[in-house]
Order: structure tokens, then sequence, then C-alpha cells
């Protein structure tokens, strides 16, 4: 389910902002925050989530379908339509194998130069993969095999 997110703008100015949750269903809030069922911008709501749901992941195909329910004199403005990263944060598959490869010869550097390095430049080196090791994790990608290349040193 890719991360789609619309801004409806009334004649007045009012903003709201209509996004998907990663289970599927459709929120829409106030620019202040508060949440708004989405019968409020639309005229027919249950004709309007068919059509967003037959939409798709395309974030085009869902502005036009919100576009044609929208009740009064309301524009809908596509903000994002992230189908290809979505699961990695902001990085594609692609994206997340470079960084593991550009880890993987980062740490056989540090690894290899560590006995050279004062004990602080060697723990801030090995602190610094570690949180991007971490990042990665927490986006999806299997860093297993570049933590165990990291180790465990001894500061």
């Amino acid at each position: 389910m890719s991360a789609v997110r619309i801004q409806i703008r009334d004649d007045l100015g009012n903003i709201s902002y209509l996004s998907r949750t990663s289970s599927g269903y459709w929120n829409l809030v106030s620019r202040n925050g508060i949440a708004l069922g989405l019968s409020t911008v639309v005229s027919d709501e249950p004709l309007a989530r068919f059509a967003l749901e037959d939409a798709g992941d395309d974030g085009n195909a869902v502005l036009e379908a919100i576009r044609r329910h929208l009740s009064g004199r309301r524009t809908a403005t596509l903000l994002s339509s992230s189908s290809d990263t979505s699961r990695n944060g902001a990085l594609s598959t692609e994206q997340v194998r470079d960084f593991g490869w550009i880890l993987t010869e980062t740490i056989d550097l540090s690894v290899d130069r560590r006995d050279g390095l004062t004990q602080q430049d060697a723990k801030s080196e090995f602190e610094s993969i570690t949180r991007v090791l971490d990042y990665l994790e927490r986006n999806g990608a299997d860093m297993s095999v570049q933590r165990r290349a990291l180790g465990t040193p001894r500061f």
C-alpha cells in the first residue's frame, strides 16, 4: 500500500488533508489536525470511497477520483505519491541494496583500521555505522550480514 496524500481546499481557504493509513483506510484531517468525516468534503461518501479504492496506488488516479466527488467549490492537490518508496522510507529497494554494499565496504575499512585509530575515533566511527544500520533495518532492510561483519569492538 503506497502513501498518497492530498490537500483539499475550499473557496474560503479552509484546508484539509486526505491520506491513506497502512491498513488502507482513508483519513481526512483539518489543517489543525482535527479528524473529519470524508462526508465533509464529498457529496456522496460511499461512492467516493469506492472510487478511492478502485484508484489503487496510483496517486494521479486517486487525485482524479477525489476531484470527481468533491462537494461545493473545492480543489484537490496531490502532495505525495510514493508507490516505489513507501516501504523503505525514502529509499527504493535498489537504494537499500546500494547502501548495504557501501556499508559493507565501509565496515571492512573500519574493522581493518580500527587498531590504528584512537579509541574515541574508533568508537565514533562504529556508532555512526550502527546508526545507519539501525535506520535501514527500521525501514525494512536486512542488514544482518553487515552487522556480523561490523562485530562488537571493546571500547
